[in-house]
């Protein structure tokens, strides 16, 4: 009697076991990987360098950005997803600069990159991860740049090669950046 209860107690708990992952959708294994992988790492993580959708880019290393014809701007990882950007503390002069109108708008060129990076066609602003940096025309090809005091950007993941960079005003997406 005691066997009978026992086998019938085991079939119960194996058939409520398969029932329920009978009742799980069905997932492709490398989608489910890809899914974790997401969820599990740092927004930053393995693709640190991003662009927007004008193809002005800059690459997170490990305590500063790369951008701006190679300039480092120094930042500092609060936690996962908020980082605390420190800018120099004076303006910069950037010189051999060129800027152009192009399809109703304007691009702004640094000497050591190939391609331009949008402007508005009214503000001076260089779109710059979550901040707007503004800047005033020196000469026909210099430019001083005003750095904000500090930053704080949030950043969270959209995808795998998406992210938003956003403060309390702004908020840009970027995309993995592969030269």
């Amino acid at each position: 009697m005691k066997e009978a209860i026992s086998i019938f107690l085991v079939t119960i708990v194996f058939i409520s076991c398969s029932y329920k992952d009978s009742k799980k959708p069905v997932i492709d294994s490398q989608e489910e990987e890809n899914d974790n992988s997401l969820n599990q790492e740092i927004p930053t993580n393995r693709i640190h360098a991003w662009s927007d959708g004008c193809g002005f880019s800059f690459e997170l290393q490990e305590e500063t950005i790369w951008a701006f014809d190679g300039n480092e701007i120094r930042y500092n990882r609060l936690n996962d997803s908020i980082f605390e950007v420190f800018y120099p503390e004076k303006s910069q002069i950037f010189n051999n600069i060129e800027i152009q109108n192009y399809e109703g708008g304007r691009l702004i060129s640094f000497p050591n990159n190939t391609h331009g990076y949008c402007l508005d066609k009214t503000k001076n602003e260089i779109p710059f991860g979550a901040d707007r940096l503004e800047f005033e025309l020196v000469s026909s090809n210099s430019i001083k740049v005003f750095f904000p005091r500090k930053s704080i950007w949030k950043i969270s993941r959209i995808s795998n090669g998406e992210i938003f960079i956003y403060n309390e005003v702004n908020k840009m997406k970027y995309t993995q950046y592969i030269p």
